[in-house]
């Protein structure tokens, strides 16, 4: 039989935090590891192109105010630099919108299998013997039972349906 710990109240600490954020990674890492590292460099990389825009526009508007008005051949690279960017940016964007749907999704899914996993363990014996069952079924319908047995009576309705 499985003992659970009940708890008055929940606990919220570090220690339980690390420990959710610990079985959060072991999760990912167990469902599917290939989203969780595709995010992460995704991330990574969204996090830096806003900065790397910023250094070429800096450049391209400095080289523009620098530049004779009829030569612009050096600021092409530049701008078609910045048009990659802001492509690369929308793109990342999308990517990491994606696999968060994606990861959602995968651990939904690998919660629910280790939920049903686990209710298919439970000893439910006594649900299935049909002497339990008719027993069950004489407190329901009252027959016997008094006022007393009242708050019983709707914890069976709850088990039995």
């Amino acid at each position: 039989m499985v003992k659970y710990r009940q708890l008055d109240k929940p606990e919220f600490n570090l220690k339980s935090y690390l420990r959710s954020i610990r079985w959060s990674v072991a999760a990912l890492r167990q469902c599917s590891p290939k989203l969780g590292i595709v995010l992460f460099f995704s991330s990574i990389l969204s996090s830096i192109i806003p900065v790397l825009s910023t250094i070429v526009l800096g450049t391209l508007i400095s080289r523009f105010a620098k530049t004779n008005s009829n030569s612009y051949d050096g600021l092409i690279m530049w701008l078609v630099l910045a048009i990659l960017l802001f492509l690369t940016g929308s793109i990342l964007e999308e990517l990491g919108q994606y696999i968060r749907r994606r990861l959602t999704d995968e651990l939904a899914l690998f919660m629910q299998k280790k939920l049903y996993g686990h209710a298919n363990r439970l000893p439910l014996a006594f649900f299935e013997d049909n002497r339990s069952l008719n027993q069950l079924f004489l407190v329901r319908n009252g027959s016997g039972a008094s006022s007393v047995l009242a708050p019983v009576n709707s914890a069976i309705n709850v088990v039995v349906g």
